[in-house]
């Protein structure tokens, strides 16, 4: 789980845990209107999820994302959309029952490294779809670093 901190004076406290009950931090009174960025960053990323038709997906996510992730959606929609299962990006085997996986991550070297392997290591014997979401947004190096690891095809 991310967890999103406020630093007020000496204090530290927890303001919003990601799939938490808590309720979300509010942008009431930001100085800029933060409401439509909100709104379209959660509508990309339902979009994302809907790619995949029906239920039993899994929702990879870079860690530095959940915190960022959690101010603008909140889990219960996710679940709405088919998403039974989150876990962060890491090294080694992705543990995820799921045929459908979405992963939403920065679009960094390191992160495609890590898609190539996990997705090397799916399984044998079962189809998966696989769809890859980088952020801010797609890199061309990113792209042929999963085309020489040889995973292209599969996203």
């Amino acid at each position: 789980q991310g967890i999103v901190y406020r630093r007020d004076g000496n204090t530290v406290q927890e303001v919003r845990s990601w799939g938490s009950a808590k309720m979300p931090v509010s942008f009431e009174g930001a100085p800029m209107d933060l409401s439509m960025l909100i709104q379209n960053s959660c509508r990309e990323l339902l979009a994302a999820v809907d790619e995949l038709e029906g239920t039993g997906k899994a929702l990879v996510l870079d860690p530095t994302l959940s915190g960022p992730l959690g101010q603008v959606i909140e889990m219960s929609e996710l679940q709405s959309h088919g998403v039974q299962k989150t876990c962060h990006l890491k090294e080694g085997p992705l543990q995820v029952e799921q045929n459908k996986i979405v992963y939403v991550v920065r679009a960094n070297l390191p992160n495609m490294y890590m898609i190539a392997e996990q997705i090397r290591s799916l399984p044998p014997g079962r189809n998966y779809e696989i769809h890859l979401c980088q952020v801010p947004r797609r890199s061309a190096f990113c792209e042929r670093v999963l085309e020489e690891e040889g995973v292209c095809d599969d996203l």
